[in-house]
């Protein structure tokens, strides 16, 4: 069941850091990749070569820079949302879709989708309430925590650690469930 539950979970945590910043957690992925730190599938073996992390690096570059001037970044929240939406149903079908599986794309864009659009959507909201109250003045510092949540999400992924976070997760509950069963049987 965990082999089966990896990389769905690895693909939502690379999906939540995309709700973050788009394009971060595949340039991270990218980069990774390429240095042989990051396994991809094989059809995702393109992300590792020089264009890709260098095309990916520019647009992470574009898209930090838009975030740190105050009017640009909320305008940009426009195209950022419906963008995290497809970025991360693409990140979840990278690490845990077959490609010919109807059910592994409704779970990409119902799960991974869900995930980062929903994210994006609740910090743009956020940086819209920080627009008001600032003045703008707070939405770079906004940027600079987004930017860290996503990159540590990702390298969290990366390094396994949200499989473990699950893992003991499951565990808990499943010790909590046994008990409160135990304890409506009346068994000690």
């Amino acid at each position: 069941m965990l082999d089966a539950a990896t990389p769905i979970l690895l693909g939502l945590g690379l999906s939540a850091a995309s709700g973050l910043r788009v394009f971060l957690p595949p340039f991270l992925m990218s980069l990774g990749a390429s240095l042989g730190v990051v396994e991809l599938r094989p059809e995702w073996l393109w992300l590792a070569s020089p264009i890709a992390v260098i095309a990916l690096g520019v647009a992470v570059v574009a898209e930090l820079s838009a975030y740190a001037i105050p009017v640009v970044d909320n305008a940009l929240d426009v195209v950022a949302v419906p963008a995290a939406v497809v970025a991360g149903a693409v990140l979840l079908m990278g690490m845990a879709g077959d490609r010919s599986s109807a059910v592994h794309w409704v779970l990409a864009v119902i799960a991974g989708g869900g995930v980062a659009g929903t994210l994006a959507l609740v910090t743009a909201k956020v940086r819209a309430v920080s627009s008001v109250a600032s003045g703008g003045l707070g939405n770079p510092a906004f940027a600079v925590i987004e930017t860290l949540g996503s990159a540590a999400l990702t390298i969290a992924v990366f390094l396994g650690l949200l499989v473990a976070l699950g893992t003991v997760v499951g565990v808990v509950l499943a010790v909590i469930v046994g008990r409160r069963w135990r304890q409506s049987r009346g068994v000690a």
